[in-house]
């Protein structure tokens, strides 16, 4: 679980980790504790100990070259997930489950944020944690002892410094990584063959103890393209006059024009079935003074 949740939220532990080292780092500033990768400093050579400190500006470059690619993948990102709106309304449409849907709103968040968040950490290598250790021309003329001391704190602080850059690097892998498994799950939703189907039947075909049952040209006086769309406004509508389709016998013809969804619907009660004959839609409802 404690894994599940690091994986989650990668960027807790990546904050946890670097205020050690910025501890370390000030430590070592202040002369209160001993080197730990240039600890056997004394043993080397001056030119060795060049190396080792050049070498430190290499990997921040290197570092750095690999936030800039990842603020570029962020920007390809973004059109993705500019995307999203016209993926998940054809998801409501095709699901139409309500913990589906809620999945649906919970997942899209959850990608922007990650994705801001790998942003934010990319820029922060570039601009918030650029610092750097260098050597002074008046360091080069100390005696050769103090000359390595000097080398040595300044690699140390750099390599130090390496590691919280390349934590953040580490971090907005991570959460670009879980910005598209949000994105892929949302693909996946979208292609599943879910029509709202609940135990073989249509949603919008039962409500409220009826059964609605549809005729072949019940369409015929509608401008409604999506029939889909059109069943949901005529299940709605049946699910909110109830009261009044109880008050006629069965067999008989009930219309109903309804003012939420400007509709005219004709239909006949049989027993727990309600079979629509025809719809009318974008009805204009007059009402009486």
């Amino acid at each position: 679980m404690n894994d599940l949740i690091k994986k989650a939220f990668p960027f807790v532990e990546n904050m946890q980790i670097n205020k050690k080292i910025k501890g370390k780092i000030h430590c070592i500033e202040n002369k209160e504790v001993e080197l730990e990768y240039m600890k056997r400093y004394k043993d080397l050579s001056i030119e060795q100990l060049k190396n080792f400190y050049n070498d430190t500006f290499k990997i921040k470059n290197k570092l750095e070259d690999k936030a800039k690619m990842n603020v570029v993948s962020l920007t390809i990102s973004i059109s993705l997930i500019l995307g999203l709106s016209d993926l998940i309304a054809k998801v409501n449409k095709n699901i139409g489950i309500d913990w589906l849907n809620i999945i649906m709103v919970i997942f899209p968040i959850l990608s922007i944020g990650y994705m801001v968040t790998a942003g934010i950490l990319s820029i922060s290598v570039l601009i918030k944690e650029n610092a750097i250790h260098v050597i002074f021309p008046e360091d080069l003329i100390l005696e050769e002892e103090e000359l390595k001391k000097v080398y040595a704190e300044s690699t140390e602080l750099n390599v130090k410094r390496n590691t919280i850059r390349n934590n953040y690097i580490y971090t907005s892998y991570e959460c670009i990584k879980n910005a598209l498994v949000c994105l892929t799950v949302i693909f996946f939703l979208s292609v599943l063959p879910i029509n709202g189907i609940n135990n073989g039947e249509d949603k919008s075909s039962v409500y409220i103890g009826y059964k609605i049952i549809y005729s072949e040209n019940f369409m015929d006086y509608c401008n409604e393209i999506d029939e889909h769309i059109l069943k949901e406004k005529v299940a709605d509508t049946i699910n909110r006059s109830v009261d009044y389709i109880k008050k006629f016998e069965d067999a008989y013809e009930i219309k109903i024009a309804d003012e939420k969804h400007k509709l005219y619907i004709k239909f006949v009660k049989v027993k727990d079935r309600i079979i629509i004959l025809n719809v009318q839609d974008q009805i204009c409802i007059q009402n009486k003074t």
